[in-house]
């Protein structure tokens, strides 16, 4: 019977440690984690050698200070000696470090993007470099390499982060940003917007966390600006900028007092709800309300008391995260109504657009153990691995899929592979039976879902600020199939690659052009790209 690769990787684990306690004479230390499987390009280096790469094979044994690197569209598993295992994505890069004597840690440092640690065994304990995250049995969690720190953030289970005496619990939906001598959850707005590898990867959240807006409304009354004597609203730019929407004119315009070079960064409909990718915020959106509110109203953003007033047009200024924004309508003696015109949200993420789209389906693997599991994929359905861990030795399994799908499938092994697109969008369930004696593993759920938040288009022309004002702007990339693109509502020609190129003229009116892309059912996704000298 031919095994499996991560069978073997466990056994082997089990042998080197026998043979070790039975004194084996130039066996060894015991490895700290053996390569179970990979697809794509995978190489290690070795402690000796640092950084001096060289192809894995499966099987590869790791030792204190070697290292693993997956390359572009590449992925591996890793298993550690106590039957952990590690998944690591793409362009990620990780080294087994040096702990103190008698110690029960790990150390393991990630260099570069996301893994994920699977304490299927037992409790594990990593010394990240800035902490020891200590992970109760069953418990996964990502690591997630940014720039000076580490995103801890637990998907199923329980985890615990200990630095000096200080200790922080990290729970599902409650993600913790470390690095040294520092740690901290992450704020609503930075857990409402999208938690990719790619936007929060990017993100320096050693930010400023204040508010970049402040509202200074004409009146000195709590009330709001349409209720005043003048619906004139001043919005103060953390940066010093102001603008003032002054909507006694008739024609909703926007004047500028300093800063802000006199122009919005875009327009948007009024009700669009969008993603918007920007190098630097505030993003200030104009809305057009002329044919929903004649008399002029009110943009509300959640979480803001005060709103931005004007008539024909409210420019209203995003943060990086998610708003949600409501218009109110004000009648002819300026009193606002209740009820809101329309309303919707905007996502606003840091991002330049220039991270490499994926060209291959994403693995991911589903352990039988009870536990429901969700995997996102960007544009190809992933490629499923489903096995039963520490299964009971047999001839013959069968491993029932639930769900839409539902099957049977005879096996030699307690594991199957499903290949790129082989299980659909949605929700689908597994369990093996041995039928030599019966026995069954726990049964297992997994739903397949579009990851709305990964990056759906791969901008390499303009840069932002690489052209100036007014000018003619050539726009160039490719996008992902099923996908329509425009720039600044120009059309652009898109081959059978999804390469597309076009030129678009730069409009004075705004800060800079904008490449909308969208897909029916999937949502809308902005570019933004200001000229050169722009704030």
């Amino acid at each position: 019977m031919k095994k499996s690769m991560m069978a073997r990787g466990i056994q082997g684990f089990v042998l080197v440690s026998l043979l070790c306690i039975w004194g084996c004479e130039g066996c060894g230390e015991t490895p700290l984690a053996v390569l179970a499987n990979h697809h794509e390009e995978v190489s290690r280096d070795f402690a000796a050698a640092p950084n001096q790469w060289q192809s894995a094979d499966d099987g590869e044994r790791f030792f204190v200070e070697d290292g693993v690197r997956t390359g572009n569209g590449a992925g591996a598993e890793l298993w550690l000696s106590d039957g952990s295992g590690i998944r690591m994505e793409e362009n990620a890069v990780i080294r087994f470090s040096r702990t103190p004597p008698n110690s029960k840690h790990l150390g393991l440092r990630i260099e570069s993007g996301v893994i994920l640690i699977d304490a299927s065994e037992g409790e594990l304990r990593i010394d990240t470099g800035f902490g020891i995250a200590i992970l109760d049995k069953g418990t996964q969690m990502r690591m997630v390499h940014q720039k000076d720190g580490v995103l801890l953030d637990v998907t199923i289970g329980r985890a615990r982060f200990l630095m000096g005496e200080e200790e922080k619990e990290i729970l599902p939906n409650r993600p913790l940003w470390v690095q040294m001598g520092i740690a901290r959850y992450l704020t609503r707005d930075e857990m409402d917007g999208p938690m990719n590898r790619h936007s929060v990867a990017d993100t320096d959240l050693t930010e400023d966390i204040a508010p970049e807006v402040f509202i200074d409304t004409a009146s000195d009354s709590e009330t709001d600006p349409a209720d005043s004597d003048s619906d004139s609203v001043s919005m103060m730019i953390s940066d010093g900028g102001q603008i003032v929407m002054d909507g006694a004119s008739g024609g909703g315009s926007v004047k500028v007092v300093q800063g802000l070079n006199g122009v919005p960064d875009m327009p948007l409909a009024i009700g669009e709800s969008a993603w918007i990718h920007a190098v630097k915020t505030p993003v200030v959106v104009l809305f057009g309300i002329e044919n929903t509110c004649a008399d002029g109203g009110t943009v509300k953003l959640s979480g803001q008391r005060e709103g931005y007033a004007g008539k024909g047009r409210i420019a209203a200024p995003f943060s990086f995260g998610t708003k949600k924004y409501e218009l109110f309508c004000v009648d002819g003696s300026g009193k606002q109504n209740r009820q809101s015109e329309a309303h919707g949200s905007v996502v606003v993420v840091k991002d330049q657009g220039r991270v490499r789209l994926a060209q291959s389906a994403p693995l991911s693997v589903v352990v039988t153990d009870g536990r429901d599991y969700n995997v996102n994929y960007q544009s190809k359905l992933p490629a499923i691995r489903v096995k039963w861990p520490m299964a009971p030795k047999g001839n013959q399994y069968t491993l029932h899929v639930g769900g839409k799908q539902a099957q049977q499938i005879s096996l030699t092994t307690p594991q199957h592979l499903f290949d790129a697109g082989a299980l659909a969008e949605g929700r689908h369930t597994f369990k093996f039976v041995l039928e030599d004696t019966g026995m069954r593993s726990r049964s297992t759920s997994l739903r397949i879902r579009f990851d709305n938040a990964s990056d759906k288009v791969a901008l390499t022309k303009p840069q932002d600020g690489g052209f100036a004002a007014g000018a003619a702007v050539g726009v160039q990339g490719i996008i992902m199939t099923g996908w329509e693109v425009t720039a600044s509502g120009g059309e652009l020609t898109v081959d059978e690659a999804g390469r597309f190129r076009g030129t678009v003229g730069h409009n004075r009116a705004f800060g800079g052009i904008w490449l909308k892309i969208w897909n029916p059912g999937r949502g809308t996704h902005y570019y933004l790209r200001r000229f050169g000298g722009y704030r």
